[in-house]
């Protein structure tokens, strides 16, 4: 997965809808909501690269524990991306290689 204004943008949805998924689980208090999302949008503008948005989700699910599944979501999409660049690099070498002629005795 690449880091850029998409993911932070999409990050920011699944972020709120976290949220308010809590506050309707009732894991927070209407009163706690502005709080809670004033500290996640500074932790969030902290974040400048894939490594640093690993720090951010470790920060945020150490205090807020029902943001963990966010964490594991970009995790695994973030592991099928690094997967996904292997698997084209590889497929490109394959495709370069030269056939070896077969030779018959």
């Amino acid at each position: 997965m690449k880091f850029d204004q998409t993911t932070v943008a999409q990050l920011e949805i699944d972020l709120n809808d976290a949220l308010f998924d809590a506050y309707a689980a009732k894991k927070v208090t209407a009163e706690q909501i502005k709080p809670i999302a004033q500290e996640v949008v500074a932790e969030l503008n902290k974040v400048t690269s894939q490594e640093t948005l690993q720090v951010f989700f470790d920060t945020i699910v150490q205090n807020y524990e029902f943001f963990g599944h966010l964490r594991t979501e970009h995790n695994g999409a973030q592991q099928m991306s690094d997967e996904k660049v292997v698997i084209d690099k590889l497929s490109k070498y394959i495709t370069s290689l030269e056939p070896t002629p077969v030779v018959s005795q």
